[in-house]
């Protein structure tokens, strides 16, 4: 059985609970498939608004044992992403759709970007996390 990716906010021992399958804290959580921790980092420069550079957008997975990657998101990329609106939603997915990496309609990705932004302005003390489903 396949997990699905998702993205939430949660503190940390949460999100490691919720990575293990376990009963956690955690807010806004949005399931979704098909997105990798490179197309998140993809969509890191997008929103900021830089070139793509490894060394400023590269999201790497916790060093925690769970059942599948976790990824514990950038305070920068919060940050930022949270300064988003609506209004930006469609423009951020037709140029995250437009990445070598994922090559989609655009259509197809409005949903995480907007419920990402969201989860961004709503996290306060938590961070956003991200996970890849085994």
């Amino acid at each position: 059985m396949s997990l699905p990716n998702s993205i939430f906010s949660a503190s940390r021992k949460d999100a490691i609970a919720q990575a293990n399958g376990k009963k956690a804290n955690v807010g806004g959580l949005y399931e979704f498939g098909g997105i990798t921790d490179l197309d998140f980092s993809n969509l890191f420069s997008i929103i900021a608004g830089e070139e793509f550079n490894f060394d400023l957008h590269e999201i790497l997975p916790l060093e925690a044992e769970t059942d599948c990657e976790l990824f514990e998101l950038p305070k920068r990329f919060i940050e930022v992403s949270a300064e988003k609106s609506e209004s930006d939603v469609n423009s951020i997915a037709s140029e995250w759709a437009a990445t070598e990496e994922l090559e989609c309609e655009p259509e197809n990705l409005v949903p995480i970007v907007s419920s990402f932004i969201s989860l961004c302005k709503s996290a306060g003390s938590n961070n956003v996390y991200f996970t890849v489903g085994a």
